[in-house]
């Protein structure tokens, strides 16, 4: 089985108590306490998937879990307070 497969059922597995879709601020909080800014700019560069309803952006839990097993989490997550 290939790491990456792994990765998502383990995710998958620890989201799923998670609602469909959150917040910024809990997105945050899955990440470690990432800034505001920092989810603002994975959002604007198309790294994390997000719609807008009036001025608040939510995240659907499926591009959590993508996140967290692409290369672009992978390569920071070290530097991150907590990380999953």
């Amino acid at each position: 089985m290939c790491s990456n497969t792994i990765d998502l059922q383990k995710y998958t597995k620890m989201l799923e108590d998670c609602p469909d879709s959150m917040s910024t601020l809990n997105f945050r909080e899955i990440l470690g306490g990432v800034s505001e800014g920092f989810v603002l700019r994975l959002i604007r560069s198309g790294k994390i998937k997000a719609f807008k309803i009036g001025g608040n952006y939510i995240i659907p839990k499926t591009s959590v879990i993508n996140y967290l097993v692409s290369p672009n989490y992978q390569a920071i997550k070290h530097r991150l307070k907590k990380s999953f």
